[in-house]
């Protein structure tokens, strides 16, 4: 009880201490933030499929690409993303469709697609509307051993020429206002501003989101010193 008591009393003096550096006001709101309510806002982007993909490397790393809808269809998830079998199955049960790639016949990376409308019930909330000739691209990744050896840039190529030869013209992304590098990232492969921004919510847990649409270019400033082609 005695060490229950030290622990408490130590967590009140650099409350205090809080308060006293920083003032009330700003404690709590931050305390708001962080534990009653909190908004994320994300654009929404597109990018029109015809435009060239500039291949980091002329020579494929990749053995092996292709489109599966399952996760049997995906083969072994070791080493890699065993523990990721739950999360894939929910994808797939929720429509969304896989890119998956292989070297030396171990999974190794993949992007996640929608040919359809979409709704996003793990992290936003929100319903992603897509003409018939439009595909939302819901993420990627690359194993951690394989980065940084242009394999993301190849397996993005085939996924967005795959899609295109199929007949869809743009490819949708969301983007969070907030994480600077991937939108210039996304504004270096071609990406535009749709005119869409998405507020997700989440207010002691609950989470819902809301939407507005806008004109012209909120984050222009973000393609400074970017080229749209590469």
């Amino acid at each position: 009880m005695a060490l229950m008591n030290m622990s408490t009393l130590r967590k009140i003096k650099k409350k205090r201490d809080e308060v006293n550096e920083r003032g009330l006001s700003q404690v709590l709101k931050k305390y708001f933030h962080d534990h009653i309510y909190q908004r994320m806002d994300v654009i929404v982007v597109t990018r029109d499929l015809s435009l060239p993909v500039k291949k980091l490397s002329k020579q494929s790393k990749l053995d092996e690409q292709r489109v599966v809808e399952s996760v049997e269809e995906m083969g072994s998830l070791e080493p890699h993303f065993t523990h990721k079998y739950n999360h894939f199955k929910k994808l797939f049960d929720s429509g969304a469709i896989c890119t998956v790639g292989y070297i030396d016949n171990v999974l190794i990376g993949y992007f996640w697609i929608s040919t359809k409308d979409f709704y996003d019930s793990i992290i936003y909330k929100h319903l992603f509307k897509l003409k018939d000739d439009e595909i939302y691209q819901l993420a990627g990744f690359i194993a951690e051993p394989y980065r940084g050896r242009a394999i993301s840039n190849e397996g993005q190529a085939w996924v967005w020429e795959h899609f295109r030869d199929q007949g869809y013209k743009k490819v949708l992304a969301a983007v969070e206002v907030d994480n600077v590098p991937s939108l210039r990232l996304h504004f270096r492969f071609g990406f535009q501003e749709k005119g869409e921004m998405i507020h997700v919510h989440k207010l002691f847990g609950w989470r819902w989101s809301t939407s507005e649409l806008y004109q012209g270019e909120r984050y222009a400033v973000h393609k400074q010193r970017v080229k749209t082609k590469v």
